[in-house]
């Protein structure tokens, strides 16, 4: 399992949070054995765009704790977009995690890429 608490400091005008991890041992981390991310191709230019993220994950006896990608332009901006998954089918050990987020009008052209978060 992964537990955590923020720790919040405040520094002038900005607000960091800092999530700290505790852990409980577990012999591997989760383990993706499908990856979904649709649609493929999307045009922001007058209208937000709803896009959607499906893993498959295992993990040993600890079990799936969060899962989120994380979509970043890969040049030219610092424009992120975070989307969080909840598990639709399976369990901890064996899986589906769906989530969506919306891509804001007027977001970066270009290639994006995506980065997962897995925790167990």
């Amino acid at each position: 399992m992964f537990s955590r608490y923020a720790k919040i400091i405040i520094t002038g005008f900005v607000l960091a949070l800092f999530l700290l991890p505790s852990y409980v041992y577990a012999e591997a981390p989760p383990q993706v054995t499908a990856f979904s991310l649709t649609p493929k191709v999307v045009n922001t230019t007058s209208e937000s765009q709803e896009i959607t993220v499906t893993l498959n994950l295992k993990d040993d006896f600890a079990g799936v704790g969060n899962a989120f990608v994380a979509l970043r332009p890969e040049v030219g901006s610092t424009q992120s977009l975070f989307i969080g998954t909840i598990r639709v089918a399976g369990d901890a050990l064996n899986g589906t995690y769906k989530g969506s987020a919306k891509l804001p009008v007027g977001s970066q052209k270009g290639i994006w890429s995506a980065r997962l978060y897995l925790y167990d």
